[in-house]
């Protein structure tokens, strides 16, 4: 089955969020029509995962779903017809730059810089 569009969350830790046990988005984007999505774990094999699907318009033939991973780390793999499947992974510099603690210390390094 594909997708008619859809929207996609990775969530993860930052280096703060460790200490709180918070999990922060660390990417997000948009399927396009005739997306084929699949978690995946870290060797690249298919994960499991819990889904929700209702009924939007019961006229259209169109459901909604809502999908979470069950795996540690949160891999999508997404392909369309005829293209290599892409990995949409979060990686160690996007924990970092979404940190909290990070942008901080560089708003005051900036500030500082800029007085100089």
């Amino acid at each position: 089955m594909s997708v008619t569009d859809g929207t996609y969350q990775i969530r993860g830790y930052t280096p703060i969020d460790l200490l709180s046990d918070d999990m922060r988005e660390l990417r997000s984007g948009i399927f396009l029509s005739g997306a084929r999505v699949r978690f995946l774990d870290d060797l690249g094999k298919t994960a499991g995962g819990y889904v929700a699907i209702t009924i939007v318009v019961p006229d259209s033939g169109l459901l909604r779903m809502t999908a979470i991973s069950e795996y540690a780390t949160s891999n999508l793999g997404i392909s369309y017809y005829f293209t290599e499947e892409a990995t949409v992974r979060s990686s160690f510099r996007q924990a970092v730059i979404s940190d909290v603690l990070f942008q901080l210390l560089i708003a005051v390094f900036g500030t500082v810089a800029g007085y100089s």
